[in-house]
């Protein structure tokens, strides 16, 4: 009766395991009812082995009750190993292996040449468990494996008891299995699911620019996967001409304009040094690896950001570091179509990390190609805007009989550049002459009309860096005035015919900020655009205001 009521425990917790993490709790549980049962083991475990397997994973019991970690060893090395193996290939219920003398001895010596096997017997030994001289290993079978159970005398009553708890823990054993394999079908859907929302983010896009929120999606969806140990994960794209882009996506921000990554690094490869981690990176060609960074590595990589400008987040990460005492990082890398996919984590990634991150990498090269065929259309559309613009521009331009009408002329290129996006304060013309007064056809936001200033020559930041590139024939050039530069060329603009177009208010706003212009010098004219909040324009913006200025 005490033997059955200890199998149906152990039964019973069996049927109520409802994840395969509760093996060892389930295991321990039988250890314990055997030793309820007066059979005290001097130790006890199960051994896991398919029939065409030469290594078994064992689970040995540990002091507190509880199941240590599983390591794996050979089955066809050592003696009492290979035993395991044939007495369960024989179809032994039970096998009853003695241990003595220099048996023992080789044994335990060829044990603690195994990983992780060494430390283990000096913990036991620490706990009061020093090895034995003598022992019985006894082996009740079952179909993935043994239970054994170890004895330092023999215990013959206990036979049949060995017996029927492996056929009991075979029932455990199979429902792991049943539990496992459920998991491992959820853990997929799951996978699969995230994947499956990057993919419908990538195929929602209808501007370039949204690929950042697709790039958001693959970060917050391999974060809610609960990768154990991720701590960051980065995008490295390859731009051209040896520059590589680097997306550090754990820093990436929601702002009301839309999303924005801190940690965006454009770089020249060549130029690095090649121990670092981003160099060593993306020159591995492999689809799949893993490189590991030390301190050194650290340092490199903290040297990294601040010379491109990443002071702040390198001072973030070096806190973490410290914090944390960190002192090795694993990254799990992924090949992409024009890049490197890859995860930060703080212990060597788990054998499904590859999967997710080929499942994920396919999502964001279809995110990244639909990007570049967005990237593609939109520079058309924007290509046959700026033509059209030009075209109303040259049309104005050569209907021109006389010089004021140059103000015409400026309200249509002031037109025609609020309707391609341009931000601009003012934009003018002005006559490509240094022997005569500055003349200034201009349309402004501050005044309710174009308007013509004729302003001589002040020795001034305004008028010098004009007239420098003037003197050495630059075709175009960019500039920003400061705060004092720019009041020193509003009073001078004041004074000579402009006290009459602003107002107190409009003047004072004027002369708190400073001034960014980019111009175009033409032979007979110049083209200036200017804004008031000390922004340059981009390179692409300044290509379409030189093409703008050789209307003329």
């Amino acid at each position: 009766a005490q033997i059955e009521a200890a199998l149906e425990r152990v039964r019973s917790r069996t049927m109520a395991m409802q994840h395969s993490t509760e093996l060892s709790d389930t295991s321990a549980l039988l250890f314990q009812q055997i030793q309820l049962l007066g059979i005290p083991p001097w130790s006890c475990g199960f051994n896991i082995w398919e029939k065409e397997d030469t290594v078994f994973t064992s689970y040995m019991g540990s002091p507190d009750g509880g199941i240590l970690k599983g390591y794996q060893i050979p089955l066809t090395e050592e003696a009492t190993f290979i035993h395991f193996k044939e007495s369960r290939d024989r179809g032994d219920k039970l096998f009853i292996d003695v241990l003595e003398g220099d048996t023992l001895e080789t044994h335990y010596q060829y044990f603690q040449t195994l990983p992780g096997i060494k430390e283990m017997f000096e913990k036991r030994a620490q706990a009061g468990y020093p090895l034995p001289t003598f022992q019985i290993n006894h082996l009740a079978n079952f179909s993935h494996g043994n239970l054994m159970f170890i004895t330092y005398e023999p215990c013959p009553e206990a036979h049949d008891i060995f017996i029927r708890f492996a056929r009991v823990f075979e029932q455990t054993y199979t429902r792991f299995l049943d539990l496992q394999k459920a998991e491992a079908q959820a853990r997929e859907a799951q996978i699969n699911l995230a994947v499956e929302r990057v993919r419908a983010k990538a195929l929602a896009m209808h501007k370039s620019e949204e690929i950042m929120e697709v790039v958001a999606k693959l970060k917050d969806e391999v974060m809610a996967l609960d990768i154990p140990d991720v701590i960051a994960a980065t995008i490295f794209l390859s731009e051209g001409e040896d520059r590589i882009r680097m997306w550090d996506l754990s820093s990436i921000e929601k702002l009301e304009e839309g999303y924005q990554v801190p940690l965006d690094i454009t770089f020249k490869l060549k130029e690095k040094d090649p121990h670092l981690y981003v160099k060593r990176v993306w020159e591995n060609q492999e689809d799949y690896f893993v490189e590991i960074q030390d301190e050194k590595g650290f340092e490199r990589l903290l040297e990294f950001f601040r010379q491109n400008g990443k002071k702040e987040g390198a001072d973030e990460i070096e806190e973490f570091i410290k914090k944390t005492q960190l002192k090795l990082l694993y990254h799990a890398a992924k090949k992409l179509n024009n890049g490197k996919l890859v995860i930060d984590l703080l212990n060597p990634p788990t054998a499904e990390i590859e999967a997710i991150l080929t499942k994920m990498g396919t999502a964001f090269d279809l995110a990244y190609k639909r990007f570049e065929d967005l990237k593609k259309a939109e520079a058309q559309t924007r290509e046959a805007q700026i033509e059209a613009a030009l075209e109303r521009v040259r049309s104005r331009s050569m209907a021109m009989h006389k010089s004021e009408e140059l103000l015409d002329v400026i309200s249509v290129v002031s037109e025609q550049l609020l309707q391609l996006d341009f931000k601009f304060i003012h934009v003018s013309f002005a006559n490509n002459d240094i022997s005569q007064d500055y003349k200034f056809w201009t349309a402004s936001k501050g005044m309710s009309k174009p308007m013509r200033f004729n302003t001589p020559y002040l020795d001034i930041a305004m008028f010098n860096n004009l007239r420098e590139a003037q003197e050495k024939s630059v075709s175009f050039y960019t500039d920003i005035l400061t705060r004092e530069e720019h009041i020193q060329w509003h009073k001078h603009l004041l004074k000579h015919g402009g006290s009459d177009v602003f107002s107190k208010a409009e003047n004072e706003f004027i002369m708190s900020r400073g001034m960014a212009r980019s111009i175009a010098i033409n032979p007979n004219i110049i083209l200036i655009l200017a804004n008031y909040a000390s922004i340059p324009y981009s390179e692409e913006d300044n290509k379409i205001i030189e093409r703008f200025g050789q209307v003329f």
